[in-house]
């Protein structure tokens, strides 16, 4: 029932590129040996790849690549096209020497949703252990559009803290998920030294302290719900407090340093909490018993940021920090704007969304240009300029004839 629809679309394709871009229709239950090899599980799947440099011109596989389907159907279909156009162009490191969570876990705690979701998109994906590199004095691969940290356990080390500011003076760019962790020497610890080296570069770092919002949280005050979103930024553009919100789960505010930011620094925020909420300090009782509350003097009152961004305008370096990483994980990722936030953060960091941009355009909102022969034109002609008035003609001829007779 969709194809008919579709093809008109589809068409404006072929024949907007010459005949580059070609449509080929596979019904499942004529071919379901083919169809199992797509991997279609229902109708109205689209795909899109290259094709093979022969008079066959099949389907070449190791390009093959799911349309995502929404009511935007032609931003849908250019969008595939241009990651076609750009696939293992971009990469996409993700750091799994100091216990982050997992690219390849499938359980609701892993990350493999994300991976999947970043090839998807056309860009590779690789693990890299950063502990590695500093032992072996090895720097960033150059072909790295970004590198995720989401979660690691430890702090780095100075020589860790080396091979990422060769890697950042690069033009490099960072996706940051600094969780409240409960251990002696936890990841970006507020008087750490790599917390201290983003503040005097790059005027973002994170706090000791879990954001507690009892007036806009989920199931309970520690599951923080966006409450206010920058959408001047391209990380915020597309969240909406009210539309799609993120949720995390045990936030971890982070800060800014907008009115005093290093040379060369643009930074901001992009999410923060509401103004009844607070920063619980006292990680220890909170880990060891669950329990907070606000003590005046003591705790800080909100609103709270909980993601923020940073970027060199001379060396083109970029930093994503993001309180939390449980909003990535399999099980939350696709609560509210969690995903959005994910993928507009990778967008912003590597680049993609540059290479993929619409500008806003005026369209109607009809059926698509039908492209037709000459034939049918004539034939259409015909019909509407001769035949159907000459029919019209001949019946009140006819109608008159009979009525005189009478």
């Amino acid at each position: 029932a969709q194809r008919e629809i579709d093809d008109e679309f589809f068409r404006l394709y072929e024949a907007g590129t010459n005949g580059l871009i070609t449509r080929q229709y596979i019904d499942p239950d004529e071919q379901p040996a083919l169809a199992a090899y797509y991997g279609v599980s229902e109708d109205a799947q689209v795909f899109i790849s290259y094709v093979s440099d022969d008079a066959e011109r099949s389907t070449d596989f190791s390009t093959l690549a799911r349309v995502p389907r929404s009511d935007q159907q032609e931003r849908d279909m250019t969008q595939a096209i241009s990651r076609l156009l750009i696939a293992g162009t971009l990469t996409v490191y993700f750091d799994t020497g100091n216990g982050e969570r997992d690219p390849l876990d499938t359980t609701q705690d892993g990350i493999s949703g994300i991976n999947y979701g970043v090839r998807e998109s056309g860009l590779v994906t690789y693990p890299l252990s950063l502990i590695d590199l500093a032992t072996q004095d090895g720097d960033i691969p150059n072909d790295a559009a970004t590198v995720v940290f989401a979660r690691p356990l430890n702090d780095l080390t100075d020589a860790e803290i080396r091979v990422i500011d060769r890697y950042l003076l690069r033009g490099g760019t960072l996706l940051l998920l600094a969780d409240v962790l409960f251990n002696d020497n936890p990841f970006m610890r507020q008087d750490g030294n790599f917390n201290e080296y983003l503040w005097a570069n790059y005027g973002i770092r994170a706090l000791d302290m879990v954001v507690v919002d009892p007036a806009v949280s989920g199931t309970t005050a520690l599951d923080v719900i966006s409450a206010y979103v920058f959408p001047q930024s391209d990380l915020g553009a597309r969240l909406d407090p009210a539309e799609n919100p993120t949720m995390f789960r045990v936030a971890r505010a982070v800060d800014v340093n907008m009115d005093a930011a290093p040379a060369n620094i643009s930074n901001g925020r992009v999410i923060m909490s509401s103004e009844q909420s607070y920063g619980e300090t006292d990680l220890r009782t909170l880990g060891e018993t669950n329990t907070y509350h606000y003590d005046d003097g003591v705790d800080v009152p909100g609103p709270l940021t909980t993601v923020v961004w940073s970027t060199n305008q001379a060396t083109g370096a970029r930093i994503v920090l993001i309180g939390d990483s449980d909003f990535v994980s399999n099980g939350l990722v696709l609560t509210g704007g969690n995903g959005v936030l994910f993928t507009d953060s990778m967008s912003w960091l590597t680049g993609l969304g540059e290479k993929i941009t619409f500008a806003p355009q005026l369209y109607g909102v009809g059926s698509p240009l039908i492209f037709v022969s000459t034939q049918t034109l004539d034939l259409i002609t015909f019909l509407t300029v001769f035949l159907l008035p000459g029919a019209v003609l001949a019946t009140g001829v006819a109608i008159w004839m009979r009525r005189t007779r009478r």
